[in-house]
Protein backbone atom coordinates (compact mmCIF):
# COMPACT_ATOMS: atom_id res chain seq x y z
CA UNK A 1 0.00 0.00 0.00
CA UNK A 2 0.93 3.20 -0.71
CA UNK A 3 -0.38 6.97 0.96
CA UNK A 4 -3.75 7.63 -0.57
CA UNK A 5 -4.12 11.21 -1.98
CA UNK A 6 -7.18 12.72 -1.33
CA UNK A 7 -6.92 15.04 -4.18
CA UNK A 8 -6.38 11.71 -6.60
CA UNK A 9 -9.34 10.38 -4.47
CA UNK A 10 -11.57 13.56 -5.80
CA UNK A 11 -9.96 13.18 -9.57
CA UNK A 12 -11.39 9.76 -9.23
CA UNK A 13 -14.84 10.01 -7.65
CA UNK A 14 -16.45 13.15 -9.55
CA UNK A 15 -16.29 14.71 -12.77
CA UNK A 16 -13.70 16.45 -14.27
CA UNK A 17 -15.48 20.00 -14.78
CA UNK A 18 -16.02 19.65 -10.57
CA UNK A 19 -12.56 18.82 -10.08
CA UNK A 20 -10.94 21.37 -12.72
CA UNK A 21 -13.05 24.30 -10.34
CA UNK A 22 -11.95 22.71 -7.17
CA UNK A 23 -8.31 22.37 -8.05
CA UNK A 24 -7.72 25.36 -10.20
CA UNK A 25 -10.52 27.26 -9.06
CA UNK A 26 -11.57 26.88 -5.55
CA UNK A 27 -8.32 25.65 -3.82
CA UNK A 28 -6.48 28.88 -4.61
CA UNK A 29 -8.72 31.10 -4.06
CA UNK A 30 -10.33 29.88 -0.72
CA UNK A 31 -6.39 28.95 0.50
CA UNK A 32 -4.78 32.10 -0.22
CA UNK A 33 -7.06 33.85 1.27
CA UNK A 34 -7.16 31.54 4.03
CA UNK A 35 -3.54 31.61 4.61
CA UNK A 36 -2.09 34.91 3.19
CA UNK A 37 -4.63 37.54 2.95
CA UNK A 38 -4.24 38.18 6.54
CA UNK A 39 -0.37 39.01 6.40
CA UNK A 40 -1.32 42.28 5.76
CA UNK A 41 -3.34 44.18 8.04
CA UNK A 42 -6.69 45.50 7.34
CA UNK A 43 -9.94 44.63 9.80
CA UNK A 44 -12.13 42.70 7.08
CA UNK A 45 -8.47 41.15 5.28
CA UNK A 46 -7.81 39.82 8.84
CA UNK A 47 -11.53 39.16 9.87
CA UNK A 48 -12.06 37.02 6.57
CA UNK A 49 -8.82 35.27 7.01
CA UNK A 50 -9.43 34.68 10.30
CA UNK A 51 -13.03 33.52 9.36
CA UNK A 52 -11.56 31.03 6.55
CA UNK A 53 -9.08 29.46 9.03
CA UNK A 54 -11.67 28.63 11.85
CA UNK A 55 -13.37 26.92 8.56
CA UNK A 56 -10.49 25.50 7.93
CA UNK A 57 -9.32 23.93 11.29
CA UNK A 58 -13.09 23.13 11.97
CA UNK A 59 -12.83 21.06 8.63
CA UNK A 60 -9.75 19.10 9.91
CA UNK A 61 -11.32 18.62 12.98
CA UNK A 62 -14.38 16.66 11.54
CA UNK A 63 -11.78 14.50 9.88
CA UNK A 64 -10.29 13.74 12.72
CA UNK A 65 -12.96 13.07 15.30
CA UNK A 66 -15.73 10.33 13.91
CA UNK A 67 -18.42 11.71 15.61
CA UNK A 68 -18.25 14.61 14.77
CA UNK A 69 -18.00 13.09 10.96
CA UNK A 70 -21.01 11.20 11.75
CA UNK A 71 -22.72 14.20 12.43
CA UNK A 72 -21.49 16.23 9.37
CA UNK A 73 -22.67 13.33 7.12
CA UNK A 74 -26.12 13.59 9.06
CA UNK A 75 -26.35 17.18 8.05
CA UNK A 76 -25.05 17.00 4.64
CA UNK A 77 -27.29 14.14 3.62
CA UNK A 78 -30.82 15.99 5.53
CA UNK A 79 -30.23 19.57 3.17
CA UNK A 80 -29.96 19.83 -0.37
CA UNK A 81 -26.34 21.37 -1.78
CA UNK A 82 -28.44 24.97 -2.46
CA UNK A 83 -29.28 24.85 1.38
CA UNK A 84 -25.64 24.63 2.41
CA UNK A 85 -24.30 26.68 -0.07
CA UNK A 86 -26.70 29.24 1.47
CA UNK A 87 -25.82 28.35 4.77
CA UNK A 88 -22.20 28.67 4.00
CA UNK A 89 -22.05 32.07 2.66
CA UNK A 90 -24.28 33.27 5.36
CA UNK A 91 -22.06 31.70 8.57
CA UNK A 92 -19.05 33.70 6.35
CA UNK A 93 -21.07 36.95 6.05
CA UNK A 94 -21.91 37.15 9.61
CA UNK A 95 -18.38 35.95 10.90
CA UNK A 96 -16.82 38.25 9.10
CA UNK A 97 -18.93 41.31 9.75
CA UNK A 98 -18.81 40.68 13.76
CA UNK A 99 -15.03 40.14 13.81
CA UNK A 100 -14.59 42.96 11.88
CA UNK A 101 -16.78 45.14 14.47
CA UNK A 102 -14.96 43.63 16.96
CA UNK A 103 -11.59 44.89 15.86
CA UNK A 104 -12.96 48.07 14.57
CA UNK A 105 -14.57 48.92 17.94
CA UNK A 106 -13.29 46.92 20.66
CA UNK A 107 -9.08 46.67 19.49
CA UNK A 108 -7.13 50.32 19.27
CA UNK A 109 -5.99 49.39 15.40
CA UNK A 110 -2.86 50.87 15.85
CA UNK A 111 -1.94 48.15 18.69
CA UNK A 112 -2.30 45.65 15.94
CA UNK A 113 -0.58 47.24 13.45
CA UNK A 114 2.31 48.02 15.93
CA UNK A 115 1.76 43.69 17.06
CA UNK A 116 2.76 43.22 13.24
CA UNK A 117 5.29 44.76 12.74
CA UNK A 118 7.01 43.65 16.10
CA UNK A 119 6.34 39.66 15.19
CA UNK A 120 6.06 39.89 11.80
CA UNK A 121 8.26 37.25 11.14
CA UNK A 122 6.51 35.22 13.95
CA UNK A 123 3.10 35.44 11.65
CA UNK A 124 4.44 34.72 8.74
CA UNK A 125 6.21 31.21 9.83
CA UNK A 126 2.94 30.12 11.65
CA UNK A 127 1.12 30.75 8.26
CA UNK A 128 3.85 29.11 6.36
CA UNK A 129 3.63 25.96 8.27
CA UNK A 130 0.37 25.49 8.93
CA UNK A 131 -0.32 25.52 5.45
CA UNK A 132 2.30 22.70 4.86
CA UNK A 133 0.77 20.91 8.19
CA UNK A 134 -2.76 21.21 6.70
CA UNK A 135 -2.01 19.85 3.69
CA UNK A 136 -0.31 16.37 4.87
CA UNK A 137 -4.15 15.52 5.64
CA UNK A 138 -4.13 15.44 2.02
CA UNK A 139 -2.94 11.93 2.57
CA UNK A 140 -6.23 10.00 4.13
CA UNK A 141 -3.74 7.14 6.04
CA UNK A 142 -0.89 9.97 6.57
CA UNK A 143 -0.62 7.94 9.84
CA UNK A 144 0.62 4.68 8.84
CA UNK A 145 3.33 6.88 7.11
CA UNK A 146 4.27 9.37 9.85
CA UNK A 147 8.13 8.10 8.77
CA UNK A 148 8.22 9.89 5.82
CA UNK A 149 6.35 12.98 6.99
CA UNK A 150 9.16 14.98 6.50
CA UNK A 151 9.23 14.42 3.03
CA UNK A 152 5.30 14.61 2.72
CA UNK A 153 5.74 18.03 4.33
CA UNK A 154 8.89 19.83 2.61
CA UNK A 155 7.15 20.28 -0.72
CA UNK A 156 4.22 21.83 0.67
CA UNK A 157 6.33 24.00 3.39
CA UNK A 158 8.64 25.17 0.49
CA UNK A 159 5.86 25.97 -2.09
CA UNK A 160 4.06 28.37 1.42
CA UNK A 161 7.37 30.41 1.67
CA UNK A 162 7.21 30.93 -1.91
CA UNK A 163 3.55 31.97 -1.91
CA UNK A 164 4.34 34.27 1.37
CA UNK A 165 7.24 36.07 -0.38
CA UNK A 166 4.95 36.50 -3.80
CA UNK A 167 1.81 37.66 -1.61
CA UNK A 168 3.58 40.48 0.34
CA UNK A 169 5.62 41.44 -2.49
CA UNK A 170 2.86 41.62 -5.30
CA UNK A 171 -0.12 40.91 -3.47
CA UNK A 172 -2.69 38.73 -3.03
CA UNK A 173 -3.76 38.44 -6.74
CA UNK A 174 -0.51 37.14 -7.26
CA UNK A 175 -0.07 34.74 -5.24
CA UNK A 176 -3.56 33.10 -5.91
CA UNK A 177 -2.04 33.17 -9.62
CA UNK A 178 1.17 31.24 -8.48
CA UNK A 179 -0.71 28.86 -6.67
CA UNK A 180 -3.10 28.23 -9.44
CA UNK A 181 0.01 27.54 -11.80
CA UNK A 182 1.41 25.20 -9.07
CA UNK A 183 -2.08 23.36 -9.22
CA UNK A 184 -1.90 23.08 -13.24
CA UNK A 185 1.15 21.61 -13.17
CA UNK A 186 0.40 18.89 -11.12
CA UNK A 187 -3.70 18.49 -12.00
CA UNK A 188 -3.74 19.16 -16.28
CA UNK A 189 -1.59 16.09 -16.64
CA UNK A 190 -4.64 13.95 -15.05
CA UNK A 191 -6.78 15.92 -17.02
CA UNK A 192 -5.36 15.45 -20.22
CA UNK A 193 -5.26 11.52 -19.48
CA UNK A 194 -8.73 11.28 -18.36
CA UNK A 195 -9.72 12.71 -21.71
CA UNK A 196 -7.59 11.10 -24.32
CA UNK A 197 -9.34 7.82 -25.54
CA UNK A 198 -8.72 4.92 -23.89
CA UNK A 199 -7.50 3.18 -28.06
CA UNK A 200 -4.91 5.65 -27.44
CA UNK A 201 -3.28 3.52 -23.99
CA UNK A 202 -4.33 0.19 -26.13
CA UNK A 203 -1.88 1.41 -29.08
CA UNK A 204 0.94 2.43 -27.03
CA UNK A 205 1.28 -1.26 -24.81
CA UNK A 206 0.47 -3.02 -28.29
CA UNK A 207 3.77 -0.91 -29.92
CA UNK A 208 5.71 -2.14 -26.69
CA UNK A 209 4.51 -5.18 -27.30
CA UNK A 210 5.81 -5.30 -30.44
CA UNK A 211 9.42 -4.38 -29.42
Amino acid sequence: DTAQNSVVELFQESSIFFFMFMALVWAPVFEEITFRLGLKFSPWKLSLSLTFLAAVLFSTLVELVPTLANLSEIFLDQYSFGIIILFIISFVALSVSLMRIVIIKFIDKRKIENFYKKYFFYIFYFFTLLFGAVHLLNFNNFSEYWYVSFLLFLPQLSVSFVLGYVRMKYGIVWSVLMHFLYNSFFTLPLIVISILPESFFENDITSEADL
